[in-house]
């Protein structure tokens, strides 16, 4: 639910799949075409280095639930992600 993005944008990581990048939940967009509409929603949405700069983590999972509700993925596994993040977040001190 936390963008790798948004890690990198606030010096948290160099870059993904480095340090911390490998233990942040994620939700694992495997299908191409999912992984490339959530993408595109977020480009849609100004989610550039700019953007995440100024955002809080928390903002970051908002934003990021409510474009993860536009696909299939099932609420459930939604709602997991988010207590993870937090847990990830919270011991990370961000």
């Amino acid at each position: 639910m936390l963008q790798n993005a948004w890690l990198e944008a606030n010096g948290k990581i160099e870059k993904r799949g480095v340090g911390l990048s490998r233990s942040n939940p994620a939700i694992g967009l495997k299908e191409d075409p999912t992984h490339s509409f959530v993408t595109a929603l977020q480009k849609s949405k100004g989610y550039n280095k700019e953007y995440l700069e100024t955002i809080s983590w928390r903002r970051n999972v908002l934003d990021n639930i409510e474009i993860i509700k536009k696909t299939d993925a099932p609420r459930e596994k939604i709602l997991e992600l988010v207590k993870q993040t937090r847990d990830f977040a919270i011991k990370n001190k961000f």
